[in-house]
Order: structure tokens, then sequence, then C-alpha cells
């Protein structure tokens, strides 16, 4: 199992404000962009305050 941290996914909008968008985020793991034998999709809703 993989943790990944909500503030991973956190970027800067063009106000420089620190924003994470809902949607489909897909986690990609192998030893080259060639070579991902282990994809996994994950639909996830973010509310953040």
């Amino acid at each position: 199992m993989i943790e990944v941290l909500v503030k991973e996914h956190k970027f800067l909008d063009e106000k420089m404000n620190w924003i994470i968008k809902k949607g489909t985020y897909r986690i990609m793991i192998g030893n080259s962009s060639k070579n991902l034998p282990k994809t996994k999709y994950r639909n996830r809703v973010v509310a953040l305050k």
C-alpha cells in the first residue's frame, strides 16, 4: 500500500493560492515511463478549507 498525502497534489493557481482539483488521479509505478506495470486510477473528491 502506498500512502499519498493530499498536500502532494496541491499546486499554485494564477492567484498564487495553493489548491487541489477534484477529479481522477492516476498513480503509476515503474522503472521508466515505458514500463509501468502498476497503474491505478482513483476518483477522489476533496474538500479543503
